[in-house]
């Protein structure tokens, strides 16, 4: 009986007791921190664009996820907190 007092006042406390991790600002970058992302394998560049723009070209190595299905696919990128996420689309207009 102790050791389940323990455990539950535990599962209690720890919650409380992680610190929230701060999520990092979106920017935009260059082509050129596009570029060494992908050398360096530290990042992962979706091209948001219809699945037709992405077949007319796209940045070798992108994943093309159209932005309408980001959310329900949002399983296929990364979750760590280390690797980068970059999007990109043809711009606005």
């Amino acid at each position: 009986m102790v050791h389940t007092t323990m455990i539950a006042v535990l599962l209690a406390v720890a919650p409380a007791a992680v610190a929230p991790v701060a999520q990092p600002e979106p920017r935009v970058i260059d082509a050129s921190e596009v570029h060494a992302l992908l050398v360096s394998r530290r990042g992962v560049v979706v091209d948001v664009r219809s699945p037709q723009e992405y077949a007319e070209g796209h940045i070798p190595g992108a994943v093309g996820i159209p932005a309408d299905q980001i959310m329900a696919r949002a399983a296929a990128l990364p979750r760590d907190r280390v690797t980068q996420v970059v999007f990109y689309c043809r711009g606005l207009g």
